[in-house]
């Protein structure tokens, strides 16, 4: 698990890379646009060590790969990235 929360909350406002990917990769049908940034990133599968994500995170620091981050609590949320001082 990299983010836990309210639906809602996440959907309007992912903090983990990963959920804003997730949140960004629907298909609006009234959008000719993609808004795909992790298509960028070609390394396929999910990490052996560190964050699992980070083969696909535009943001990915030399500390993602070697630890996975702790959790960091904001209000009724949390995530788990470096980023957010993980």
């Amino acid at each position: 698990m990299i983010e836990e929360g309210y639906i809602n909350e996440i959907i309007k406002n992912p903090l983990h890379p990963y959920s804003k990917f997730l949140v960004s990769s629907y298909i609006d049908i009234n959008n000719e646009g993609e808004n795909m940034e992790f298509l960028k990133y070609k390394e396929e599968g999910i990490a052996k060590e560190g964050c699992p994500f980070s083969l696909r995170c535009p943001y990915v620091m030399e500390k993602c790969k070697k630890d996975f981050p702790r959790y960091t609590l904001d209000g009724d949320r949390k995530v788990a990235c470096y980023l957010y001082g993980g």
